[in-house]
């Protein structure tokens, strides 16, 4: 898990942000194919298209913002 934890750090401080999200998480866990989790994720899900999902929400210029009351 530290290794995971480690890894989700390195991802968000890499996008400048100071605080870890679960989207920094899921990606760590998916960067480890060793993982427990990852593989049990595989059975259900691509976790290439997971991660692909994830960054391109990260990446999207709302990413971040917290959305209008309404």
């Amino acid at each position: 898990m530290r290794r995971i934890l480690e890894r989700a750090e390195e991802l968000a401080r890499g996008r400048g942000m100071t605080t870890i999200g679960t989207e920094h998480v899921m990606l760590a866990l998916l960067d480890d194919p060793k993982a427990i989790a990852t593989m049990a994720l595989g059975k259900v899900v691509d976790p290439a298209r997971v991660q692909e999902e994830i960054r391109t929400i990260i990446e999207s210029e709302s990413y971040g913002r917290t959305p209008p009351n309404s």
